[in-house]
């Protein structure tokens, strides 16, 4: 028998009742077993020690234990936000902040339009990225994320309408892009290309420059056109609006990294003299031909058309509605190639068509007057924000192993938050039915992973988050594969 009055294992009640409460709070928290297991044998051992040794000092080193157990356990629950909030379906659109299972919560506010070419809001960064990978854990080789190198290609008109209908119009536009082009440092390391249209028969300006200068036909034949027609003092050459696809693929100024191209980019645009119809559907085809050759000879690049013109589409059997089917022919292409519009002067709303159709929502529309330049130059910067804003190069493993595909993840880190998973979708198309995620620009053979509109909103929201590309952990999908 027990003799009375004797003193109680300290271990025996509310030692090991603590220690109870610690191991329900993990079975009941499926999933974070392989964060609080190592913490839960520490406990254990604790108490192990405690019972036999039978003195305070263990009993305040398991109360210190078992409040840095719980510590961690509501530290790993708020990180995980795998359950119906942020992470649950990528990055929602809107929605507060969280914790526990609901996640972190989504994103309100809307990014700037134009940012730096180096990225702008998001800062990217290396680190290292443990994730859940069939509920056990996985060690991902985390690299910094970093914005695939964009390349515009400007399709400018030059049509006779450029100078007739205003005088300062044509100035306008190419002051505009002689501007842009030497933003530095904002667009360096940017690849900027040109061509224009309309462009004579066989690609021989030499013919139209000279014809832009005749008042009547006998000067225009006698710059080598064959026929002549002239209306309210404009005489036009018949060879001057080729129909030709092949004239349009031949870049005036090919693709050059600024700001060393910048140079060639202002000659290429002083030798342009205003003259011709608007024969843009070939003019467009041109322009994308050439954008797509361009994407395949440099892997990782993203390469937009930009369509800048002062009129609708006339010439060559040219109507909104087929330049638009070309727009968007190449915006569901591979590689796919998006069309921005930029209009100059009134009258153009006609253009949203076509740069809707080409992915890029509407037209920017330069209605002119004293500050024409100026508006020219802001679209422009718009464009290369948008098209900078959340496409990423796929890293290489770092240790000489080939790249899986199916174990990549990207992760977003706000600035005042912990890391949060988004979501792999399939495609676009599946991006709002999620609230957002990322997927591959190419499923079959990617080079760029690109986030979801409504992530990227999320991003950009967040200045100074972070973005980071895990490899070797299996994706983490917005839908079952």
């Amino acid at each position: 028998m027990e003799k009375a009055g004797k003193a109680r294992n300290p271990a025996s009640f509310g030692d090991r009742w603590r220690l109870l409460i610690l191991s329900e709070a993990v079975k009941r928290r499926p999933g974070l077993g392989f964060a609080a297991s190592p913490v839960m044998e520490l406990v254990k051992e604790v108490v192990r020690v405690s019972a036999s040794k039978r003195t305070g000092i263990w009993r305040s080193v398991l109360a210190v234990v078992a409040g840095a157990a719980a510590i961690a356990l509501s530290v790993t629950a708020g990180c995980s936000a795998t359950g119906n909030g942020g992470e649950g379906q990528g990055f929602p659109s809107g929605g507060g902040s969280g914790a526990g299972n609901n996640g972190s919560g989504g994103f309100s506010a809307v990014g700037n339009g134009a940012r730096p070419g180096s990225g702008g809001a998001i800062n990217t960064d290396s680190g290292s990225g443990t994730i859940l990978e069939d509920g056990q854990a996985c060690a991902s080789e985390s690299h910094r994320a970093e914005q695939s190198p964009l390349d515009l290609y400007l399709m400018v008109d030059k049509s006779g309408s450029m100078t007739v209908e205003d005088p300062r119009r044509w100035p306008d536009v190419t002051n505009a892009i002689k501007g842009f082009v030497n933003q530095t440092p904002q667009t360096d390391g940017m690849g900027v290309g040109l061509a224009f249209f309309p462009m004579p028969e066989g690609g021989n300006n030499n013919i139209t420059t000279c014809a832009a200068k005749c008042a009547d036909c006998a000067c225009v034949q006698g710059c080598g056109c064959q026929g002549c027609l002239c209306s309210f003092g404009v005489c036009q050459c018949p060879q001057a609006n080729s129909c030709n696809v092949a004239d349009y693929q031949r870049p005036t100024v090919p693709i050059g990294i600024l700001p060393q191209a910048a140079p060639e980019i202002a000659a290429g645009l002083d030798r342009q003299t205003p003259f011709g119809g608007t024969p843009t559907l070939p003019a467009l085809q041109g322009a994308i031909e050439h954008a797509k050759y361009w994407a395949g000879a440099n892997p990782g690049h993203k390469v937009v058309v930009v369509l800048a013109t002062d009129g609708k589409p006339t010439e060559c059997s040219s109507t909104v509605q087929n330049v638009a089917q070309v727009a968007a022919a190449a915006a569901n292409g591979s590689p796919r190639i998006l069309t921005f519009v930029i209009g100059v002067g009134p009258q153009l709303l006609d253009l949203n068509q076509i740069a809707a159709a080409g992915g890029t929502n509407q037209a920017f529309i330069v209605s002119g007057g004293g500050n024409a330049q100026q508006q020219f130059t802001d679209a422009l910067n718009k464009i290369r924000g948008m098209s900078l804003d959340c496409e990423f190069l796929l890293p290489q493993p770092t240790n000489g192993q080939t790249l899986d595909f199916s174990k990549v993840n990207v992760q977003f880190t706000p600035p005042n938050g912990g890391p949060q998973i988004v979501k792999q979708v399939r495609n676009q198309g599946e991006c709002a039915a999620a609230g957002g995620g990322w997927y591959y620009d190419n499923p079959q053979n990617p080079t760029r992973i690109i986030a979801c509109p409504q992530s990227c909103t999320g991003f950009n929201a967040q200045f100074g988050g972070q973005v980071d590309v895990l490899l070797g952990c299996k994706t983490i999908t917005a839908t079952p594969r």
